[in-house]
């Protein structure tokens, strides 16, 4: 009998989660898919579309949450959206800023009231939308 035989499957199992979560808490991250100037915010009021991606590459990005540690305004490059390695990586210039937010267009608006009203005659309600895993690409990129 090993000293492995004395835990349960789902206690093993969430002891791998425990330690690659931390293994990858710990890693340091270079370059935020933010500071890209290939990174486009979603700017309508709306929902963005399930299959609205940021980069405008449309490379599959991880996303690291804010550290669980109280403070309510996390310090910048501590979370967000990255990717590990990324060869179209291009370092947003300075006068070009970060990105700020432009009012909806006419047509945005219009779009949000038609859906709210749709909404409210007992149409689709919200949902929100999860991110499933996706196989590494094979180019790397």
């Amino acid at each position: 009998m090993t000293d492995l035989d004395q835990y349960s499957s789902d206690e093993l199992l969430q002891e791998l989660h425990r330690r690659e979560t931390e293994r990858v808490q710990r890693k340091v991250i270079k370059r935020w898919c933010d500071d890209c100037k290939h990174f486009k915010f979603w700017k309508a009021r709306s929902e963005p579309p399930d299959d609205h991606n940021c980069c405008q590459k449309k490379h599959t990005m991880a996303f690291r949450m804010p550290p669980d540690d109280g403070n309510p305004h996390p310090a910048p490059n501590t979370w967000g959206f990255y990717r590990v390695n990324c060869w179209d990586f291009s370092k947003r210039s300075e006068e070009q800023g970060p990105p700020i937010p432009t009012p909806p267009t006419d047509e945005e608006v219009r779009a949000d009231a038609a859906r709210l009203a749709r909404m409210r005659r007992g149409g689709k309600p919200f949902s929100p939308r999860t991110i499933t895993p996706q196989a590494p690409d094979p180019k790397g990129g």
